[in-house]
Parts: C-alpha cells; sequence; structure tokens
C-alpha cells in the first residue's frame, strides 16, 4: 500500500486522516447534540471533558492534514467537470478545512473565557488562550455553534457530490476515498 498520493488516488496517509477525522466529527456532533441537555452531573462533565479532547484531536489531525497535502500532491478533479461543479467542490473543501480549525480553536477559546480548562484525555491540562471573559464566551459560543452547524451543510455537500460522482457520473471520485490506492 502506497503511503503518499498519486494521480490514481490517496495514499494510506491522507486516508487514515481522512476517516480518522469522519469519526471524530461524527463523535463530537454527537457529544455537542446531547451534553447540553444533560443535567448537571458526572456524566455531563465527563461528556464535556471528551468534547473538548477529541476537538483538540481535530485540531491536531486537521493541520496535519493540511501540512501533508501541501507535501503531496492529490488526485485531480474529474476530465469534463463543469466549471460551476470545480468551484463547489473546491469551497467545499475549503470551507471543510477552514472550519476544522475554526471550530475547534473556538470551542478552546471559549474554555479559557468560560474558566474551564480542557484537560487532553486526563493526560496534562490544556493552557487556556484567554482568560475568563464572559462577554467573549457568549460570542465564541455562538460562533463555535454556528460554525459547527455550517460545517454539517459542508459535509452533507461533500457527501452528496461524492454521491453523485459515484453514481450519476460513475467516475472515481469516491473509491478513490473508501481505500488508499496501491502502487
Amino acid at each position: 500500500m502506497r503511503l503518499t498520493n498519486s494521480e490514481a488516488g490517496y495514499g494510506l496517509v491522507h486516508w487514515a486522516i481522512h476517516w480518522a477525522t469522519v469519526g471524530l466529527v461524527f463523535w463530537l456532533f454527537y457529544l455537542g447534540w446531547t451534553m447540553t441537555d444533560l443535567p448537571l452531573s458526572p456524566q455531563k462533565f465527563q461528556d464535556y471533558a471528551l468534547h473538548k479532547s477529541l476537538g483538540l484531536t481535530v485540531l491536531m489531525l486537521a493541520g496535519l492534514r493540511i501540512v501533508w497535502r501541501r507535501l503531496n500532491e492529490v488526485p485531480p478533479l474529474p476530465d469534463g467537470m463543469k466549471r460551476h461543479e470545480t468551484i463547489l467542490a473546491k469551497a467545499t473543501h475549503h470551507g471543510i478545512y477552514v472550519l476544522l480549525v475554526l471550530i475547534p480553536l473556538t470551542g478552546w477559546l471559549y474554555s479559557g473565557a468560560t474558566a474551564s480548562p480542557a484537560n487532553y484525555f486526563g493526560l496534562w491540562e490544556v493552557p487556556d488562550l484567554i482568560g475568563a471573559n464572559e462577554t467573549a464566551a457568549k460570542v465564541l459560543k455562538v460562533i463555535h455553534e454556528w460554525a459547527g452547524n455550517l460545517l454539517a451543510v459542508f459535509i452533507i455537500l461533500h457527501v452528496a457530490g461524492a454521491l453523485k460522482h459515484h453514481f450519476i457520473d460513475r467516475d472515481t471520485v469516491l473509491t478513490r476515498m473508501l481505500r488508499p490506492v496501491k502502487d
């Protein structure tokens, strides 16, 4: 199995980062939607702590993926794509990348603004980026939630595009991300 990307598809590293991020983002969505409605309890604190740790992991994976993408070619878009499809595909990918950085950063800032520091999987306390600030906390919470909703929209667009490529265009866009490319 090839580690790096090629014109034919994505290598093992890119593929693994992609699917690890997908799994973590869905877990984060689940926690984000359920933890806020929990009554004040040890479970609520555990869910928030897990949400913070997973979010920081997504931030690290996003950084790694951006660097990896800069160092490796990515398979080209299929020939014959219409201009608006190419623009939409690139905008969706860029939007996802921006949000995979923005959402964890606003969550991290929110933790500091609410004087509720993150503790990375119980291994170490993550330093606050800002101090306690009620006004900043309100703004950051709104940005974090709206950015999460926007990410959900981008994910839907991304999946719809992949399915269109597979079932309508009958090209390899979806299949080349389902498994790493071989040499």
